[in-house]
């Protein structure tokens, strides 16, 4: 059967489709380094801090929906502790005593920086000299 118009000519039909476009949409969170985060099933960290997820047919036009991922991480969290102490003073941090036979050392605190994250405080501690005074008074007799 060809095409044909009710006088029985041929006739030629145009058709125009058009498409929307998928409804795209960004998730940039930001979370702490070494960490790693969980989306629509798929894990980003910091060997694979970006990807596109498609959502299949959720927007209004019942088109494909996708996001774009992009996982920013925050930097490490680290601090010196420095102090000048007596001699024979000591300093306890974390259960670990600092003193003249153990003057430096690395502490990590999990989750005790800034936004949660792991930090590190690398401990310097310096002592005073003991003071050594001679007193050699002159007195008087009696």
């Amino acid at each position: 059967m060809e095409d044909a118009t009710v006088t029985g000519c041929d006739s030629t039909l145009f058709i125009e489709v058009q498409f929307y476009p998928p409804a795209i949409g960004i998730y940039n969170p930001t979370i702490c380094e070494g960490g790693s985060i969980v989306y629509k099933g798929l894990t980003f960290d910091e060997d694979t801090p970006a990807g596109q997820i498609n959502l299949g047919p959720v927007s209004q036009n019942g088109c494909d929906s996708i996001v774009n991922v992009n996982v920013n991480f925050f930097g490490p969290v680290e601090g010196t502790y420095e102090e000048t102490l007596c001699f024979g003073d000591s300093v306890v941090i974390q259960g670990t005593v600092y003193n003249e036979a153990n003057p430096t050392g690395t502490e990590f605190f999990p989750n005790g920086g800034a936004n949660l994250c792991d930090s590190t405080v690398f401990v310097n501690l310096s002592f005073t000299t003991n003071i050594t005074e001679f007193i050699n008074p002159v007195l008087c007799s009696g």
